[in-house]
C-alpha cells in the first residue's frame, strides 16, 4: 500500500517485535518502536521538504 505512494513521507511503529527491524517494504519506510519517534521523524521530513521548496522558488526567482 505504501509502496504505491513513492511521494508519501511513510514511518511505520512496530510494537511488540522482538527483532531489531529498521526498515519495512520496496521503499525501505523507516520502522521506530515507539510512536513520537515515528512521528519526529515525519515532523523532521515536513520541515525538510518545506526549506528544499523555499530554497527551489527563492533560487528561480
Amino acid at each position: 500500500m505504501v509502496d504505491a505512494g513513492p511521494r508519501l513521507a511513510t514511518a511505520a511503529v512496530l510494537t511488540g517485535c522482538g527483532e531489531d527491524i529498521h526498515h519495512i517494504g520496496a521503499r525501505r519506510v523507516p520502522a521506530y518502536r515507539q510512536p513520537d519517534r515515528a512521528v519526529r521523524a515525519l515532523a523532521h521530513a515536513r520541515r525538510h521538504a518545506r526549506a528544499q521548496a523555499y530554497d527551489v522558488h527563492v533560487a528561480s526567482a
